[in-house]
C-alpha cells in the first residue's frame, strides 16, 4: 500500500472533522507537504510556513510555533511508545492504539 501525498490527505481529514467533534476548522496552519489550491476545500485558509518570518503577523508566528511544538511529540509517540508497529486489526485497532499510547505517554 502506497503512503499517500500529504496534500491529497488534507481535504479528507478536513471534512471527517466535523464528524468527530462539535466545531468547524477555518483556518489550518500546514507545513510544505501541503503546498497547492486544489488538495483543500473553498471554505478553508490554509496558511503554509513557508513565509519569511519577518513577513509573518504575529498570530501566523504564534500558530506556527504551536505546529511546530506537536512534531516531536509526534515522533516520541511513535518511537518510545509503538505507535509504528500496530498489533491490533482494523480502524478500531488504531484507535485503541493511540488512545493506549496517549495513557501511556500522559503517566
Amino acid at each position: 500500500m502506497a503512503i499517500p501525498y500529504d496534500g491529497h490527505t488534507l481535504k479528507g481529514c478536513h471534512q471527517s472533522d466535523g464528524k468527530d467533534c462539535w466545531f468547524s476548522t477555518e483556518k489550518i496552519y500546514v507545513d510544505l507537504g501541503y503546498k497547492g489550491k486544489d488538495h483543500h476545500s473553498e471554505d478553508v485558509q490554509v496558511y503554509l510556513s513557508n513565509k519569511n518570518r519577518k513577513k509573518m503577523t504575529r498570530w501566523e508566528r504564534m500558530w506556527m510555533n504551536k505546529r511546530s511544538d506537536i512534531e516531536p511529540v509526534i515522533s516520541y509517540l511513535k518511537h518510545d511508545h509503538n505507535m509504528i508497529r500496530n498489533f491490533l486489526k482494523g480502524k478500531e485497532g488504531n484507535r485503541i492504539n493511540a488512545i493506549l499510547a496517549t495513557a501511556v505517554f500522559k503517566l
